[in-house]
């Protein structure tokens, strides 16, 4: 499932106006001009794994942190090493 989404995101990253076209019907306050320029500003491309992902997620952890969505006293590197597995091993 976790190969399907990375593929699934790299074709959007690709085809940003024909995955907005796709969509478009699932959204009609949109037209597919404004879904295709939300598409281009997301980081579909983005693919970080390993240590570089768990500092990621040790970032949103702060983040998340400073608009009290998790407890301000967690530790972000515990907490990223905790939730991080690697599935594409």
């Amino acid at each position: 499932m976790t190969e399907a989404l990375l593929e699934a995101q790299d074709y959007v990253f690709a085809h940003p106006d024909e995955a907005a076209a796709i969509f478009a019907p699932n959204s009609p306050k949109a037209t597919p001009e404004q879904l295709t320029a939300m598409l281009r500003s997301h980081t579909h491309g983005h693919h970080p794994v390993g240590a570089d992902l768990r500092k990621e997620i040790a970032l949103y952890t702060d983040e998340l942190k400073a608009i009290s969505v998790i407890k301000p006293g967690t530790n972000s590197e515990k907490f990223s090493n905790k939730v991080y597995a690697n599935v594409l091993s």
